[in-house]
């Protein structure tokens, strides 16, 4: 990378961290997000976007050349970690839904009312017991070798969506000069608050 694009980069991204401290900036960054549009313009279908992370990040390549982002947002949803786990909170395209639709939220009741005392007590007890059976189809048999396989295809799933992130940020800090989301941002999220959780016991 050239010594001039380093030092562009390096300025918006002191830019977008300054907004993020709620510093005075020179400029307001923008976050741009496509919500599909730049997957649909390309030619793929919604299924494609989720399924074939080769066509989506093709397909988001022109919109960020077009847009003059200096950062982009959008959809990241990874089907295959989603299938491997049984997440049932949301209804994809292509598995349930047309393979041209938008992904949708299933609203249920995912924590009782009653359970706030239980998930401040042990918060790590409350996922793993209640929570997540409820969102997880593949851990409804808590301890089944299922389950334990589940989390093993869904840890390498998310293995393997680092590594798309990784090279997408790569993509566009040197054709672009801007920055990915989610892998950069998530830096600067607080854990302070596992400190009020006692620690996250059992972890």
């Amino acid at each position: 990378m050239s010594e001039e694009i380093e030092k562009l980069f390096a300025e918006r991204l002191g830019r977008y961290q300054a907004a993020i401290a709620l510093e005075p900036t020179d400029r307001i960054p923008i976050a741009t997000g496509s919500n599909y549009f730049a997957e649909v313009y390309s030619g793929n279908t919604n299924q494609e976007t989720v399924y074939d992370t080769e066509k989506w990040l093709q397909g988001r390549q022109p919109f960020v050349g077009f847009s003059g982002s200096r950062r982009i947002a959008g959809q990241s949803y990874l089907g295959p970690l989603f299938d491997a786990v049984g997440l049932k909170t949301y209804k994809l395209p292509g598995r349930d839904l047309p393979p041209r639709a938008q992904f949708q939220f299933v609203e249920q009741e995912y924590m009782k009312a009653d359970e706030y005392d239980v998930l401040i007590n042990d918060p790590v007890a409350f996922m793993f017991e209640r929570w997540l059976p409820r969102v997880l189809g593949e851990f409804q048999e808590r301890g089944s070798v299922r389950s334990y396989l589940a989390f093993l295809k869904g840890g390498m799933a998310q293995m393997m969506m680092g590594q798309i992130m990784r090279n997408r940020a790569s993509i566009y800090k040197t054709r672009w000069v801007c920055r990915s989301p989610r892998l950069a941002s998530s830096c600067h999220l607080s854990t302070s608050w596992v400190t009020p959780c006692g620690g996250l016991p059992g972890l």
